[in-house]
């Protein structure tokens, strides 16, 4: 067989442009050739160094004033300021002295008033009061830091005891948890852990709340908790008990039971109780004792039922003897 000789050209004149792009391709001059885009490594993020890590000693500046007051009322906020910052490490320094940095209050005190109607007509009772202002704290070579103040103890017109006068107005219940909020936003919460063991009931109380309501919640938050629950004052008891039993936290049911036997703490405990509910089934002895004690007033002993309703399932009425027969079969 043979083969055509037009064919043998075909082919003859495609291998010779086969051969020329290869050579074409292979001459191609470098600076032609598409450049790649380097490989860039990431580089370590350089830390920004924390200016109040640097704050050892402050100069403290507290300056308020008392709407309709002009000789003020005397509140212990520079000795509590200076109490709870040597607490996190920090001095408070004599005025003129070097300090690392300046923290001042703008404190503004308003009464407010409620009118009362009485048999003698209408009375104007300041049984409330409301704390605005700011706290800044200056840094050298800083912006400063400035954190609003505000706090209100609303008037109270249902249960109001007394008519206070407008120096009487509740100024004292305002101003720690208004000094203590905007510290807490800088010193974080290891100021609050320090200010639960404070020697004013006031500032543990509220050292309690913030505490509790501090986001994200600080992994020492429980443990502060349950100590402010073996704190003798009733209130600051009420603010620990209320958060621990919304928390469910099962590890306050001891605390609890001892508190039942405490006529000042112990609604609290029940109510605190009922919250932790079937968790704090070991709580059951304690809350059948309220039932039987002749010395506990009759709506206590209504809450105590209740809580045990809640914490067992079973509805046993106030019969404490009912609830030992149930308690007992459950052994």
């Amino acid at each position: 067989m043979h083969t055509h000789p037009y064919l043998k050209l075909i082919v003859l004149i495609l291998a010779l442009m086969l051969l020329s792009g290869c050579n074409a391709a292979a001459e191609t001059p470098a600076s032609e050739v598409a450049a790649q885009p380097p490989t860039l490594t990431a580089a370590e993020p350089t830390p920004s160094p924390d200016p109040l890590g640097e704050v050892k000693s402050i100069s403290l500046e507290i300056q308020q004033e008392f709407q309709q007051l002009p000789e003020g009322v005397p509140l212990p906020i520079e000795e509590v300021v200076q109490r709870t910052l040597a607490q996190v490490g920090v001095q408070v320094v004599d005025q003129g002295q070097p300090s690392d940095a300046t923290l001042t209050f703008n404190l503004m005190f308003n009464p407010l008033a409620a009118e009362i109607k009485t048999g003698l007509g209408t009375v104007t009772c300041y049984n409330g009061a409301e704390v605005t202002g700011q706290m800044t704290l200056s840094l050298p070579d800083q912006p400063p830091i400035v954190e609003p103040i505000q706090n209100v103890n609303p008037v109270e017109t249902m249960f109001l005891i007394g008519c206070p006068t407008i120096a009487e107005a509740p100024y004292a219940e305002i101003w720690p948890r208004a000094v203590l909020e905007p510290l807490v936003k800088i010193w974080d919460h290891a100021l609050l852990l320090k200010a639960i063991e404070d020697e004013d009931p006031a500032i543990r109380k509220q050292a309690v709340s913030l505490l509790a309501d501090h986001q994200p919640e600080p992994p020492e938050a429980v443990e502060g908790l349950l100590k402010a629950l073996q704190d003798q004052d009733a209130d600051v008891f009420l603010y620990a008990a209320t958060a621990l039993g919304q928390r469910k936290e099962t590890a306050a049911v001891p605390f609890l039971i001892t508190a039942l036997k405490n006529e000042e703490k112990r609604f609290y405990a029940i109510i605190a109780l009922r919250d932790l509910g079937p968790g704090a089934i070991d709580a059951v002895p304690g809350l059948i004792q309220v039932l039987e004690d002749e010395g506990v007033i009759d709506w206590q002993k209504r809450e105590a039922q209740d809580t045990l309703k809640v914490i067992t399932g079973q509805d046993l009425g106030e019969d404490p003897i009912a609830w030992k027969e149930w308690w007992q079969k459950q052994q």
